[in-house]
């Protein structure tokens, strides 16, 4: 059965997931996104789906944080999107520590250095004076990304 989920359904979930987010009015799109990053977050907890799990939400992050949008309700909308993600590998995370899976330090180096990116990248626009600052600049998202960063901490072992 996980040999199926992963050849047939994850690759279905993730190419559904779209790179920006919908306009403000699409609300199934919005709901849609929505139904398939819980349906994600519930396949994707064994190590080997949520390595996937990691690289295709991580990319998406990218790619929303790195659009150009000047509108303050595309922003918005991206900055949700983003908050879900980040939300979505925040309770995989979550559930993956309750199980007691020993693969979340490797995200250390994977994930952490990204994330870090992303929201020092946005915080230099802004410093910059860049008008655009970006989605990665929203207070929400930076929240969401710290307890993503913090659950990867609490399980590196003390060296």
């Amino acid at each position: 059965m996980p040999r199926l989920v992963e050849e047939t359904t994850l690759p279905l979930l993730f190419s559904s997931l779209p790179d920006i987010a919908p306009s403000t009015e699409a609300y199934a799109e919005h709901a849609q996104y929505r139904r398939i990053l819980f349906n994600l977050s519930t396949l994707c907890v064994p190590p080997p789906l949520f390595e996937t799990f990691v690289i295709r939400l991580s990319t998406k992050l990218d790619l929303i944080c790195a659009s150009t949008t000047t509108s303050s309700s595309e922003q918005e909308m991206n900055a949700a999107y983003s908050y879900f993600i980040l939300s979505s590998l925040s309770n995989v995370l979550t559930k993956k520590v309750e199980i007691g899976h020993a693969d979340i330090p490797k995200y250390l180096d994977r994930l952490v250095p990204r994330l870090y990116n992303l929201f020092l990248h946005a915080a230099i626009r802004g410093e910059q004076g860049d008008t655009a600052t970006g989605v990665a600049s929203n207070p929400r998202l930076i929240q969401a990304g710290a307890k993503v960063v913090q659950q990867i901490m609490q399980t590196v072992p003390i060296e």
